[in-house]
């Protein structure tokens, strides 16, 4: 778009950001899927430099309010009884959280036991035999790679889905 139409899409887009920050915070790496796609699609900076601009208005904004009502809390505590790999070791720690992301892709294949509290003892830290599901987060990861040379769109979502997935 050009002219006005384009300042109406950007200005869509503003609130769209506005709305998604401060319904879910993950939602700040919307610039990093603009990003994505405009790096993918070879377009124009000035393309880029608009789209993220609008949408660091809204997530300037809200980065402000979480600061200013999170100034006088106390800091954040994660008990082990609430999320085990806090304590953890880091190789355990870091091979649980793949775990948890190739359980979670198999949810999106076959979402046959979902539950609604996956805390303490819902997903059982890393083992050995746990091997298979890091087998399948790099056969996607591969998957990946190939869409980026084969299909362009699907690399697109697939990485959007990365990039989102990313911050949690």
């Amino acid at each position: 778009a050009s002219g006005r139409q384009r300042w109406i899409w950007l200005t869509a887009l503003m609130l769209v950001t506005l709305v998604g920050v401060f319904s879910k915070e993950s939602a700040v790496m919307l610039p990093v899927v603009i990003l994505t796609w405009e790096l993918l699609n070879q377009r124009r900076m000035q393309a880029l430099f608009l789209g993220s601009a609008a949408t660091m208005v809204p997530i300037s904004l809200m980065l402000y309010q979480r600061a200013t009502v999170m100034a006088n809390l106390p800091p954040a505590s994660f008990p082990a009884w609430d999320n085990p790999i806090t304590m953890a070791d880091f190789w355990t720690g870091k091979l649980t959280a793949l775990k948890v992301c190739a359980l979670y892709l198999g949810r999106l294949v076959w979402p046959w036991q979902l539950s609604c509290d996956y805390s303490f003892q819902q997903i059982p830290l890393y083992s050995s035999g746990d091997r298979g599901l890091l087998w399948i987060v790099m056969a996607v990861a591969v998957g990946i790679v190939f869409l980026y040379r084969y299909q362009r769109i699907a690399f697109f979502f697939a990485a959007f889905s990365l990039v989102t997935f990313l911050p949690t």
